[in-house]
């Protein structure tokens, strides 16, 4: 069985040796990016099992990384920090993390906490997703309809994504509006609509006629099965 492989993003070099020591000696195979540059072209080209990332980095802020990476990818994700700031544990873990580790760190602390995460995440999914004339690339927001290549918004890919993820599958208003955006309002059905609309225009031979995002009538979406394999 290949070793999970983490993604550590830490600009110190004496705390990238430690977490290094640590993680390998417990079987874990690493991946190391010093910048947040490195570590969003890393995350694109490595099939990781979870990312474990510093706030503090010398060309954009932790948070900044870690909203990119949430554009596409939901790789579990552990901030490290040297602040114990309630206020910035909270904005990390709306952003996206999955737990938050201030440092100094502890060996033992480090891997039961590393452990827990990949314990209670979900199956990893590819970057990159093909259904019959439809291909997705996440990490690029690029879709291929028929071999006709389109750019998608965050926005649009997230919601195309969960669409994909159950072809055929009617999702609701509110469950789409749930799993694209992270929560609810009282005029999500607008909101889901207005996307919906950009997707077809981007996607479909006639968005008047949709033959691959089919509409439920007052209940939400599906992505067509039968519309993927023409």
């Amino acid at each position: 069985m290949a070793a999970e492989e983490i993604l550590l993003v830490e600009d110190s070099d004496a705390a990238r040796k430690f977490l290094k020591t640590c993680l390998a000696a417990a079987g874990f195979s690493l991946v190391t990016a010093a910048s947040g540059a490195q570590a969003l072209r890393a995350a694109q080209n490595q099939a990781l099992s979870l990312v474990l990332l510093d706030l503090g980095l010398p060309d954009m802020n932790g948070l900044e990384v870690l909203r990119r990476l949430r554009e596409w990818t939901q790789v579990p994700i552990i901030i490290v920090s040297v602040c114990e700031d309630a206020d910035e544990i909270v904005k990390g873990l709306e952003a996206g993390a999955n737990d938050f580790l201030v440092k100094p760190l502890r060996a033992g602390e480090l891997l039961a906490r590393v452990r827990a995460v990949l314990r209670r995440a979900p199956a990893p999914q590819p970057a990159r997703f093909r259904f019959g004339p439809l291909e997705l690339d996440y990490p690029s927001r690029r879709a291929w309809s028929r071999g006709r290549e389109v750019m998608l918004t965050p926005t649009e890919c997230r919601l195309l994504r969960v669409l994909a993820s159950e072809a055929g599958r009617v999702f609701t208003y509110g469950q789409l509006y749930r799993q694209t955006w992270g929560q609810a309002f009282p005029g999500r059905r607008a909101a889901v609509r207005f996307h919906i609309r950009s997707l077809r225009q981007k996607l479909e031979d006639d968005p008047r006629r949709p033959k691959l995002i089919l509409t439920a009538t007052g209940v939400g979406y599906r992505l067509s099965q039968d519309g993927l394999r023409s």
